[in-house]
């Protein structure tokens, strides 16, 4: 299925749904492509109840380039397997959601043997305010990562200093047996506050990286950034368990990782890197939850950098 969306069609609504199989696709299964779109209200796409297979490159590819306002996708209930690249593949490339900004929700899909990632979520360059929720999805047999997310470059730079900023929710999800990370999580160069939440997910069988990895590099100039990591279980991952790198030049940032629990991992149970502007904390706003972190290669915790608070690991506080 191959949907053309090709300037200045305004306030565009497009549904893909309830196909009973789309297969043997040398290409992508369904690709959306929308340029210079929705500019009163804005585009809305939902993609739901499709199952897709045996297509040699993504099952659902979305592409959003340059100045669509306001677009709000849904991709939920799919049956995607046997994808050459990636299960679902979103992307959002220049100068997109300059009004209230874009929304995504990518949920309940089941997602099965793909050459790449299970799920790819990618803004680049000055799209404003993204909103984001990855959850209840399956996961397995991916060759590189289950979820990755990447949003680069002055990405909210332009917008109103009073809108929401980013918002990432990654919750739910059930991941086993990829050739990468379980889940990664990049914000790079993006001047803007940035809240992501990593919680209640299950991963297992990483074989490449690490369970989780979040990664925010010049980011949250007005109010700060916040990143809750908590009620996972992550077990039997290559990497450390739960990794954050945190690096703010011109804001600050909250660290929260609780309630996680992380068994056999090869490197570090927990490893942060953070500067001197983040606080970590294993507290959700009342008591100090523990993490739980057995048989690792490295560190229960290894935190490192300039930063205050602390982490409860094994029912020790840390540092």
């Amino acid at each position: 299925i191959y949907v053309y969306n090709y300037y200045y069609n305004l306030d565009t609504a497009t549904s893909i749904t309830d196909n009973t199989t789309i297969s043997d696709a040398g290409g992508d299964g369904t690709y959306v492509y929308s340029y210079y779109n929705g500019h009163d209200v804005g585009n809305s796409l939902t993609i739901n109840r499709n199952t897709i297979q045996d297509v040699g490159a993504n099952g659902i590819y979305v592409y959003n380039y340059y100045y669509n306002l306001d677009t709000a996708t849904s991709i939920t209930e799919n049956t995607i397997s046997d994808a050459g690249d990636d299960g679902i593949h979103f992307s959002s490339y220049y100068y997109n959601g300059h009004d209230v900004g874009d929304s995504l929700t990518i949920s309940n899909n089941t997602i099965q043997n793909v050459g790449d990632d299970g799920i790819d979520v990618d803004f680049y360059w000055s799209n404003l305010d993204e909103s984001v929720t990855i959850s209840d999805n399956t996961i397995a047999d991916a060759g590189d990562d289950g979820i990755y997310f990447y949003s680069y470059f002055y990405n909210g730079y332009y917008g109103d200093p009073d809108g929401p900023g980013h918002s990432l929710t990654i919750s739910r999800n059930d991941i086993d047996r990829v050739g990468g990370g379980g889940i990664d999580v990049y914000f790079w160069d993006d001047y803007r506050d940035t809240s992501v939440t990593i919680a209640d997910n299950s991963i297992r069988d990483v074989y490449g990286q690490d369970g989780i990895a979040v990664y925010l590099d010049d980011v949250g100039h007005l109010l700060g950034s916040s990143v809750t990591i908590n009620g996972n279980d992550v077990a039997n991952v290559f990497g450390a368990g739960i990794e954050v790198d945190v690096y703010n030049y011109y804001g600050a940032a909250t660290v929260t990782i609780a309630d996680n629990t992380i068994d056999q991992s090869g490197g570090d149970g927990i490893d942060v890197y953070t500067d001197s502007a983040t606080t970590l904390s294993s507290s959700l706003g009342g008591p100090t939850l523990d993490n739980v972190v057995t048989n690792v290669g490295g560190s229960d915790a290894d935190l490192s950098g300039g930063f205050s608070g602390s982490l409860q690991v094994n029912g020790v506080s840390v540092p």
